[in-house]
């Protein structure tokens, strides 16, 4: 998936049980870019990809860009339909 450069997400502790992490990793980086040498090792096991409740729906966080990965498409997609509000039989 490319990357150009977007945020490299830091949780505030490395327990996935934390309780102030709030939010879920769907994707982490398996390798890293860097420009400076003081960006290497900052990017590798970091979040990509996370998700979070924020009021009554879901917020999706992407420090990639799917758009612009032909061979990511469906990302996008199922993303979208990941947070998209749920319509019950009575909504219709």
């Amino acid at each position: 998936m490319r990357f150009s450069n977007g945020p490299i997400m830091t949780p505030i502790s490395t327990d996935r049980n934390d309780a102030r992490q709030g939010f879920a990793v769907l994707a982490t980086y398996k390798s890293e870019l860097y420009r400076h040498v003081k960006q290497i090792g900052t990017m590798t096991g970091t979040p990509a990809i996370v998700s979070s409740r924020f009021g009554q729906g879901t917020v999706l966080l992407f420090s990639t860009h799917p758009e612009g990965s032909p061979r990511c498409s469906g990302v996008l997609s199922r993303s979208i339909r990941l947070v998209a509000p749920r319509r019950s039989s009575t909504d219709a």
